[in-house]
């Protein structure tokens, strides 16, 4: 289920921030020569692999991003399916279907944010419309709403603060909107603390990267000059 989602996702990831309808045309299509996929070109996963990453009609290479976002959303869909439905088997049907759809959402951004910096409204309105319609169906909608306006003053504020500081925008607004959603799902409190979370991660990752940059420059700068003469020599 979670890699047939997946495919669906990969049509959102491509269509959605070039502008195209999601179901016009309402068949899938080979971006290179534009031929509607066969059954053959749509099986999640196997297609993909089977077809050794090209198009099975113009033999174009296809984007590894099909095979990793269908593997991905499915390995996701699947831990929270063990969780909910394996380990702690019930009848709360409701907070599993919004976290499937919320990480479903998440993906696609990723994806899209990675690609072209940008994350949709739309999904930002997705993300909103589940967190809200999870706070009414298990009667926490004030909680919701508490939760969505925190994380949309919380990412607000940081840009504000930014904008005075750098003049210039330092974050985009998806990211706030984004973050409305994912409040409305979690609560003001665990919205808080998913932020104190991502800021501590992005220092870790910019910390390593800027670590990783310093080392192949020193190496760089290390090397020892090349000669055109055969016969030179080096001493190290």
């Amino acid at each position: 289920l979670g890699a047939v989602a997946g495919s669906f996702l990969n049509v959102v990831i491509y269509r959605l921030p070039r502008g195209i309808s999601l179901s016009n045309p309402p068949h899938s299509f080979c971006p290179k020569c534009e031929h509607r996929l066969g059954v053959k070109a749509l099986i999640p996963l196997a297609s993909w692999l089977f077809a050794r990453g090209r198009c099975v009609y113009c033999k174009a290479p296809v984007w590894s991003r099909y095979f990793w976002v269908e593997l991905v959303n499915a390995s996701l869909w699947a831990i929270l399916w063990k969780i909910y439905f394996v380990d702690a088997p019930g009848y709360d049907w409701i907070t599993p279907v919004a976290y499937l759809l919320t990480t479903a959402a998440l993906v696609a951004i990723v994806w899209i944010d990675g690609e072209l910096f940008i994350i949709p409204d739309e999904i930002c309105a997705f993300l909103l419309a589940v967190g809200l319609i999870y706070g009414a169906a298990t009667g926490r909608f004030g909680e919701a709403v508490l939760g969505a306006l925190t994380g949309w003053g919380v990412l607000f504020g940081i840009a504000f603060l930014g904008r005075v500081a750098f003049k210039k925008d330092a974050m985009g607004h998806g990211d706030i909107k984004m973050m409305r959603g994912i409040g409305a799902l979690i609560g003001a409190k665990l919205v808080i603390f998913n932020l104190m979370i991502a800021v501590v991660l992005g220092a870790l990752v910019v910390a390593g990267l800027i670590n990783v940059k310093s080392r192949s420059e020193r190496r760089r700068k290390m090397k020892p000059p090349t000669s055109r003469n055969p016969s030179a020599t080096f001493w190290f």
